[in-house]
């Protein structure tokens, strides 16, 4: 649950393999938010992109996934609206 109570849908997911992965190979990821993007003055699109690595540090794997979340917080000019989501360990242990 990567966005928590803010996460509204799911928009879409693009999933590209760039390498094969095998049973036994160790794998790490990061996660960037690439991208936010205002869709009404009630939620917006958040970007993200994520890439896999193999135990030899290759690339095998990038996942890019656009969330509809809800706005949560306002500029202190209160023209712009920020999207703001939590990212949760995989565990779902909250920080």
């Amino acid at each position: 649950d990567l966005a928590g109570n803010e996460l509204i849908a799911g928009k879409s997911t693009k999933i590209e393999w760039m390498k094969p992965v095998f049973a036994e190979d160790a794998l790490s990821s990061t996660c960037t938010v690439s991208n936010l993007t205002k869709r009404n003055e009630k939620n917006g699109i958040v970007e993200l992109t994520f890439e896999v690595f193999n135990q030899h540090g290759e690339l095998v794997l990038t996942d890019v996934t656009e969330m509809i979340v809800s706005k949560m917080l306002k500029t202190k000019n209160n023209e712009e609206f920020i999207n703001t989501i939590k990212i949760l360990p995989q565990d779902g242990a909250k920080n």
